[in-house]
């Protein structure tokens, strides 16, 4: 099976997951597990909310196999049903933060020199930033792409880039 992603150990705990998943470059938390295997299969829950294709596990019982061999191996044994239930809530919570504004397809398709995608400024989602002599120089923020090109590209102009 490959790698598993979404959790990590924490520190200074014994056998605490803490399961995240990271989307427009924010981390979101989805819980605290006992089991490696729980922490796991919420990150699957949210990553199947976003649509990703990584999965830890193929299938529920795929999941439960493995649930079942480590709370053998461990000596813990917890309610499957409430961690299901608690998981489930954790990844409902993501609902509002998860709606950010999806980067536009024609964005995707065709990039512009100095125009960055902000998800967090849905309002005017595009950045321009030209970069002269060293430094970062802000052109400003729009709603277009478009328009956040041409504002690189008269900048630009005024300091002699082609």
């Amino acid at each position: 099976h490959p790698k598993q992603v979404g959790f990590v150990r924490e520190k200074g705990t014994a056998n605490r997951y803490r399961a995240s998943i990271s989307y427009h470059a924010k981390s979101f938390d989805i819980g605290r597990y006992r089991l490696q295997a729980d922490a796991a299969r919420a990150y699957d829950l949210a990553a199947e909310k976003l649509g990703r294709d990584h999965r830890n596990f193929n299938s529920v019982d795929e999941y439960r196999a493995v649930r079942e061999k480590e709370m053998t191996e461990s000596g813990i044994q917890i309610d499957f049903d409430k961690v299901d239930s608690a998981m489930r809530k954790k990844v409902a919570q993501l609902k509002e933060p998860l709606q950010l504004p999806l980067i536009p397809s024609y964005h995707k398709e065709r990039r512009f020199v100095g125009v960055q995608y902000r998800a967090d400024r849905p309002h005017v989602p595009f950045r321009s930033v030209i970069h002269h002599e060293g430094k970062k120089h802000p052109v400003g923020y729009f709603k277009l792409a478009t328009d956040a090109a041409r504002a690189y590209d008269e900048a630009a102009k005024k300091i002699g880039k082609d």
